[in-house]
């Protein structure tokens, strides 16, 4: 990322986001996901609740 450290005494907003392909599956690793959705998955579960995991794009919608 392009953001440099906050030499400021105060805290700053940050925003992030991560992206993964439609059809991930959960390996049983936290990284990105809050803690209420990390709980309630299991190792192979399907990363496909579209509240969490919004799909943006899919090849089926694009003109060819």
């Amino acid at each position: 990322h392009a953001a440099g450290p906050n030499m400021t005494t105060r805290p700053r907003r940050a925003m992030t986001c991560a992206f993964m392909p439609d059809g991930s599956t959960f390996n049983g690793k936290q990284n990105v996901l809050p803690e209420d959705y990390f709980n309630s998955l299991t190792v192979g579960d399907l990363l496909d609740d579209p509240k969490q995991n919004e799909l943006i794009w899919h090849n089926s919608w694009t003109d060819r």
